[in-house]
């Protein structure tokens, strides 16, 4: 008998602290509801090489950004029964250089990226890379990575970060490779 009230207790102050650590309190010690804001996830493949890059792009480009077109809400429609609008940033490209392409023949490429204050910032007008892309028919591409598929350019070296940095081994501490290098990598 004493060890089921032993248990009993137990579990009551268990569920009791679990349910009293949800809640949030202010300074004046009132109770403040919890607003569910949910922010959508992108959830990318993360890329070993260059080559499972190139092998998920079906364009591959060396370019700059020459219009920003904005943030839109784009709707997807996976299946019936989901449906979500989410803000993408859309860029203009000017092709400069197709290092790999399934015929894509145009000057532009409009571009998609999922709009957040850290992603936003990485791109503006006369920003240039390389761009490691998924084409679409009647709809802007896309980048297939996030943190991957946009290989900055700065007076002639793509600069590499931490996630880049394992796709272009490189030999000294300077992160840079020379543009031509990295354009010779890809279309081995």
């Amino acid at each position: 008998m004493i060890k089921k009230i032993y248990i009993l207790s137990l579990v009551s102050i268990l569920t009791l602290f679990i349910c009293t650590s949800c809640t949030d309190y202010n300074k004046n010690n009132s109770s403040t509801s919890i607003v569910f804001n949910p922010t959508p996830q992108f959830d990318y493949e993360y890329f070993n090489s260059l080559e499972e890059m190139k092998n998920a792009s079906n364009l591959i480009i060396k370019g700059s950004i020459i219009s920003d077109d904005g943030i839109h809400e784009i709707k997807l429609t996976p299946g019936e029964e989901y449906e979500t609008e989410i803000k993408y940033h859309l860029y203009t490209i000017k092709i400069d250089e197709t290092i790999e392409t399934s015929n894509y023949t145009n000057k532009t490429v409009q571009i998609k990226i999922p709009s957040s204050e850290d992603i936003d910032s990485k791109f503006s007008i006369g920003t240039n890379g390389i761009f490691f892309l998924e084409t679409y028919e009647n709809f802007p591409a896309s980048l297939i990575n996030l943190d991957q598929s946009y290989l900055k350019i700065e007076k002639d070296k793509v600069q590499l970060d931490e996630n880049t940095k394992e796709l272009l081994p490189i030999n000294d501490k300077s992160n840079e490779v020379p543009v031509d290098n990295v354009i010779e990598k890809i279309q081995e």
